[in-house]
This record gives structure tokens, sequence and C-alpha cells, in this order.
């Protein structure tokens, strides 16, 4: 793994974890009833957005690497591959190889069923369970 790649998993793991913070202190301060209801649809759309950046970068990725490389736009290999140095030729057709196959966009829509629903009812329900705990020992203290 190499630096850019994993700047951009950090950029998405900070970004991430910092909305659910800020979504945490957003309807703890809330006065409404439902706040649960109110937190479970706001992480069901922060890990939406998380599930559709992890699911994008590594297809935006490779199109940055093969830049980087020399590469050009052209859909034909020897086209482009004539640009690029000797040393990274292999590289170059296993990133151009690696771009055919499953788009992003259904990625993204297969990780927010397998991972963002689950966890944003996990989510709701550590939550809740947190909240009773501290309401619990705050009224014996």
């Amino acid at each position: 793994m190499d630096n850019i790649e994993l700047l951009g998993y950090l950029i998405v793991a900070v970004t991430f974890f910092g909305t659910l913070i800020v979504s945490w202190e957003w309807v703890a301060h809330s006065t409404m009833e439902d706040k649960y209801v109110k937190l479970f649809f706001l992480t069901l759309v922060v890990s939406g957005v998380a599930c559709a950046i992890f699911a994008a970068w590594p297809f935006f990725y490779t199109d940055l690497r093969l830049e980087y490389l020399g590469a050009g736009k052209s859909d034909e290999p020897a086209a482009w591959l004539d640009s690029v140095a000797i040393s990274d030729r292999a590289e170059a057709m296993e990133l151009y190889n690696s771009r055919f196959g499953v788009g992003w966009p259904v990625t993204a829509f297969f990780w927010y069923i397998l991972v963002g629903l689950p966890f944003s009812a996990v989510f709701v329900v550590i939550a809740k369970l947190g909240n009773y705990v501290y309401k619990r020992n705050s009224k014996h203290t």
C-alpha cells in the first residue's frame, strides 16, 4: 500500500468517525422524543456516504495511478502502453485489467446493504443502551 492509498483511507476514516461524533452530539442535544429515530436516519445517510466513498476510492485511485505511470485514456492497451516505462508495464497492465468488472456504484450498493444498514441499527441500539445505563447510574449517585 503506497502513501496515496493510505492517505485516502485515512481521510475517509477521519471523515466517517468525525461525522458520527458530530451527529451524536447533535442528536444528544435534541429535544425531540424520537431522537433515536432521528439518529437512525442520520446514521443511514452517513453510512451511505461512507460506503460510497469506500467503494469509489479504489476505482478513482486506479485511474490516478495509471495517470501517474504515464498511461493515457485510450481503451486500447497497446495505444498507451508505449508511454509507460518498461519497469512499470506489468503494474500498468494489472491496473488496467482491474478496471473491468463490477463498477463502484454496484459495489457501494452491496456495501450499504451488507455493512451500512446493520451498522446503523447496531449504532442506535448501542446508543440507546448507553443512554439507559447512563441515566440509571446517574439516578443512583
